[in-house]
C-alpha cells in the first residue's frame, strides 16, 4: 500500500481524533459507571449498612430486654414487666422490619443468600426472647431463668450470622469504593497513553513527510532534466511526423482516386450480375412451365393407355360373344337338319346368325389388332414423353442452379460494391485524419517548446521545495 502525503496527514489527524474520541468515550463510560456506583452506594450500600447496624442494635437490644425482665421478675416488679413486654414487641418488630428492608435491597446473590439464612435464626431468637419475657411475667424468675441457656445459644448463633452478613455488606461497600478508584486510575493512564501516542505518531509522520518530500524534490529535479531532453527529442520527432504526415496525405489522395474508379467498375459489374440473375429467373420460370406441361402430357397418355386397354378388353368380350353365338348357330343348324322340312326356316335363320357372328368375330379381331398397335404406339409415346420429362427436369435443375449461382454472384457483387464504398469512405476519413495529424504534429512541436519552458519553471519550484524542507 502506497502512503501518500494526503493519506499520512489524514492518518495522523484520524489517529488524534480516534485517541481523543477513545479517551472521551472511556471517560464517559467510566463516569457513567462511577455515577452508577455512587447511586448504588447511596441507594443500596448506605441503606444496607444502616439497616444492618439498626438490626444489630435490635439484636443486642432484645438481649438487654431479656436481662431486664429477669431482674424485674426477681424483684417482683409487675409494672416494669409490662413495660418490658411492650418494649420487647417494639424491638422485635423493628428487628424484623430492618432485616426485611435489608432483604428488599438489590444486593448481590451471596449477601441475599446470607440474609435468607439469617431470617430463620432471627425468628427463633425473637421467639426465645418473647418466651423468657412471658415466663418472667407469668411464672416468675425461676421459670424464665430455665430458658436462658437456650436463649444464649440462639443469641450466639444469630450473632455469628449477623457478623457474617455484616462482613458481606462491608465487603460490597469496599468493592464499590475500590472499583471507583480503579476507574479513576484507568482514566489517567489511558489519557497519558493517548497523549504519548499522538506525540509519537506526529513525530513519525513528520519525519516520514520530510524524508518523502526530500526524495520527491530530488525526483522532480531529475524529472525536470529528463523532461528537458524529452521535449527536445519530441520537437525533432514532431517535425519528422509532420513531414511524413504530409507525404501520407498525398499518397492517400491518389489511393482514394483509384478506389473511386474501382468502385465504378464494381458497380457496373453488380448491375450486370443483377441483369443476368433476372434473365436466369425468367429462363427458370419458362423451363418450369414446360416441365409442368410435359407432366400433364405424360398423365394424358397414361389415361389414354388405360382407356385403350379397356377397349381391348371390350373387344375381347365381343369376340367371346361372337364365338358363343357361332356355337349356338351351329347347334341350331344341327337341330334344324334333324327337324327336316319344319326346320328349314330355322336353319336359314341359324345360318344368318352364324354369318353375323363370324363377321362380328372378324371385326372384333380387327379391332383388337388395331387396339394392340395403338396401345404399343401409346406406350412408346408415353416412354418418349417420360424421357423428355426427365431431360426437361434435368434442364430445370440446371437452370435452377444457374439462377442460384447468378443470385450469389449478384449478392457478392453487391457486397463487394458496398465493401469498396466503405473502404473508399474509410480512406477519405483516413485522408482527413492524416491531414489532421499534420496539424497535430505542428501543435506537438509548439507544445514541446512550452514543455521546455515549464521544465525551467519546475526547477525553480524544486529549489523552493528544498528550502521549505530545510535541505
Amino acid at each position: 500500500m502506497s502512503w501518500t502525503l494526503r493519506k499520512r496527514l489524514l492518518f495522523l489527524c484520524g489517529g488524534f481524533i480516534v485517541v481523543l474520541v477513545g479517551v472521551a468515550v472511556l471517560s464517559y463510560v467510566n463516569s457513567t459507571t462511577l455515577m452508577n456506583q455512587f447511586d448504588n452506594v447511596a441507594k443500596v450500600q448506605l441503606p444496607a449498612v444502616r439497616n444492618m447496624t439498626l438490626a444489630d442494635m435490635m439484636h443486642d437490644g432484645l438481649r438487654s430486654v431479656v436481662l431486664a425482665s429477669l431482674l424485674a421478675a426477681e424483684s417482683n416488679e409487675a409494672d416494669n414487666l409490662k413495660a418490658i413486654a411492650q418494649e420487647t414487641e417494639e424491638k422485635a418488630g423493628d428487628f424484623q422490619r430492618y432485616l426485611q428492608a435489608l432483604e428488599e435491597l438489590p444486593l448481590n446473590e451471596g449477601t441475599r443468600r446470607a440474609i435468607a439464612e439469617t431470617k430463620p435464626e432471627m425468628e427463633r431468637y425473637i421467639g426465645q426472647t418473647r418466651k423468657i419475657v412471658g415466663l418472667a411475667s407469668t411464672q416468675g424468675y425461676r421459670a424464665a431463668l430455665s430458658e436462658l441457656e437456650d436463649f444464649n445459644k440462639s443469641f450466639k448463633v444469630l450473632e455469628e450470622k449477623m457478623e457474617a452478613l455484616g462482613g458481606l455488606i462491608e465487603k460490597d461497600a469496599e468493592a464499590a469504593h475500590q472499583s471507583g478508584a480503579g476507574l479513576r486510575t484507568l482514566n489517567v493512564v489511558v489519557a497519558g497513553l493517548g497523549v504519548l501516542f499522538c506525540l509519537a505518531g506526529g513525530m513519525l509522520v513528520t519525519q516520514s513527510l520530510v524524508s518523502r518530500m526530500t526524495r520527491f524534490a530530488a525526483n522532480i529535479e531529475s524529472s525536470g532534466d529528463s523532461l528537458d531532453e524529452t521535449s527536445a527529442h519530441l520537437n525533432r520527432a514532431s517535425q519528422d511526423l509532420a513531414q511524413g504526415a504530409t507525404q501520407s496525405a498525398a499518397s492517400l489522395e491518389e489511393t482514394v482516386a483509384s478506389l473511386e474508379e474501382l468502385s465504378g467498375m464494381v458497380k457496373l459489374n453488380s448491375e450486370s450480375a443483377k441483369t443476368a440473375s433476372a434473365l436466369s429467373a425468367e429462363s427458370f420460370a419458362a423451363s418450369k412451365a414446360g416441365a409442368e406441361s410435359v407432366q400433364k402430357l405424360i398423365a394424358s397418355m397414361e389415361t389414354l393407355k388405360e382407356s385403350s386397354a379397356a377397349i381391348r378388353d371390350v373387344s375381347q368380350v365381343i369376340d367371346d360373344i361372337a364365338f358363343q353365338t357361332n356355337l349356338l348357330a351351329l347347334n341350331a343348324s344341327v337341330e334344324a337338319a334333324r327337324a327336316g322340312e319344319m326346320g328349314k326356316g330355322f336353319a336359314v335363320v341359324a345360318d344368318a346368325v352364324r354369318g353375323l357372328a363370324q363377321r362380328s368375330a372378324d371385326s372384333a379381331k380387327g379391332i383388337s389388332k388395331m387396339i394392340e398397335e395403338s396401345v404399343s404406339r401409346i406406350h412408346d409415346g408415353s416412354k418418349a414423353a417420360a424421357e423428355s420429362g426427365e431431360q426437361l427436369q434435368k434442364f430445370l435443375d440446371s437452370a435452377k442452379k444457374v439462377l442460384e449461382i447468378n443470385n450469389e454472384i449478384a449478392g457478392a457483387s453487391h457486397e463487394q460494391s458496398r465493401g469498396i464504398t466503405l473502404i473508399s469512405e474509410a480512406m477519405n476519413r483516413l485522408d482527413q485524419a492524416s491531414q489532421k495529424n499534420a496539424q497535430v504534429a505542428q501543435e506537438v512541436a509548439q507544445t514541446s517548446d512550452q514543455m521546455s519552458q515549464m521544465s525551467h519553471g519546475m526547477q525553480g519550484l524544486v529549489s523552493e521545495l528544498k528550502s521549505l524542507v530545510g535541505k
